[in-house]
């Protein structure tokens, strides 16, 4: 089997792990990754830009293009071994409830894969405050975090099937003793959106989009995995049209 691992963050210690898991699965593994930070970008496609690839090391190859884009690149281009599984993340900082699902750069690459009929999972991980993706510290206890993530792609490989993927976040925090739940209560929204309007140094306005932190849901999956520290695994399915009557 030949496992893409791919992320939206670009280089980080989280497609580092996810990498070193996927090998431990199975020997044909390379990763695609965005070459710059593509968070929140969700399943955009480049159509009227120029894309480039180019590696930097034997199993690593930079993308300029969309987590998305790396998915079609990855099956029809030719220039890597179409994949038969594709990995995404480890995104630093959670993708619960479904703005986030909708949005995830890291999910999109999911998304995108199961419309190719390939089987797909989804890592990202909450994150403590004043914390930094680009610093390795931040990641937490690496050997810990590849444990976990070894045991649940074993786990969910069993359990993958067609038009679905899987989206795994993790607590802050792993230890033996955390828990897996899988978690069907999905909250609506992560964050309550403010938008922000400034003065540049001409005096002209523009805006910056943000927002505040929504309480968590009792049974939801921000809840369980960000109050409940546990680790939340959601089944996301393509098949989310119901038959007209």
């Amino acid at each position: 089997m030949t496992i893409l691992v791919t992320n939206d963050d670009g280089y980080s210690e989280g497609l580092l792990v996810l990498l070193e898991a996927a090998k431990k699965i199975d020997s044909e593994v390379y990763s695609v990754v965005a070459d710059k930070q593509r968070s929140a970008v969700s399943k955009a496609i480049t159509l009227n830009e120029i894309v480039r690839a180019y590696n930097v090391k034997k199993d690593i190859m930079f993308f300029s293009g969309t987590p998305a884009d790396i998915v079609l690149f990855s099956v029809y281009s030719k220039k890597v071994k179409k994949p038969d599984f594709v990995l995404s993340g480890i995104n630093f900082g959670e993708n619960t409830c479904l703005d986030a699902m909708l949005s995830s750069g890291t999910l999109a690459a999911c998304w995108q894969a199961v419309l190719e009929d390939i089987p797909a999972i989804a890592f990202s991980m909450c994150t403590k405050p004043g914390t930094d993706w680009r610093n390795s510290s931040d990641w937490g206890d690496r050997r810990e975090l590849k444990k976990h993530v070894m045991k649940i792609i074993k786990l969910l490989m069993k359990k993958c099937e067609k038009n679905c993927f899987y989206s795994v976040t993790l607590p802050d925090t792993l230890t033996n003793g955390t828990k897996i739940v899988f978690v069907n209560k999905v909250q609506k929204r992560r964050f309550r959106t403010e938008v922000h309007e400034r003065s540049d140094p001409d005096g002209k306005p523009y805006y910056w989009l943000s927002g505040k932190g929504l309480t968590a849901q009792k049974g939801s999956d921000l809840y369980e995995a960000t109050v409940k520290k546990n680790i939340v695994i959601t089944r996301v399915s393509i098949d989310f049209v119901k038959k007209l009557v």
